[in-house]
């Protein structure tokens, strides 16, 4: 392969078209125990719950990012709307700056010293 198909191959990998998405990877300690309780309620209530959010087995939960500001607004007000404490819709805000399309609760993951944490 040369340099122009090697760059060209690359450019495509970085367009969100190609089926690459970044996650952030944040410790479940950035949730309250409340969100913990509601997002777990999420992963059984599928299509009728207020955001996308998948189990990770007894290790925490991945959650959808919305890309364009305008959903995530609507994301944030589903949230809100829901139960889900104003640290959590910070904890959306955040990954999506970082243009993240999920978010990643994990127990072991590592403490963000950008984000509060909680103790539960």
């Amino acid at each position: 392969m040369n340099d122009n198909a090697f760059l060209n191959t690359l450019a495509a990998v970085e367009q969100p078209d190609a089926g690459v998405r970044r996650y952030l990877d944040a410790c479940t300690s950035h949730i309250t125990h409340d969100d913990a309780q509601l997002l777990e309620r999420f992963v059984h209530r599928g299509d009728e719950a207020p955001l996308i959010v998948c189990s990770n087995r007894d290790y925490g939960w991945f959650v959808h990012v919305a890309t364009e500001v305008a959903d995530l607004q609507e994301e944030v007000k589903r949230a809100l709307a829901a139960g889900l404490s104003e640290h959590f819709t910070g904890l959306l805000r955040h990954a999506h700056s970082l243009d993240c399309n999920w978010v990643l609760l994990d127990r072991d993951a590592a403490v963000l010293d950008a984000l509060p944490t909680f103790d539960w």
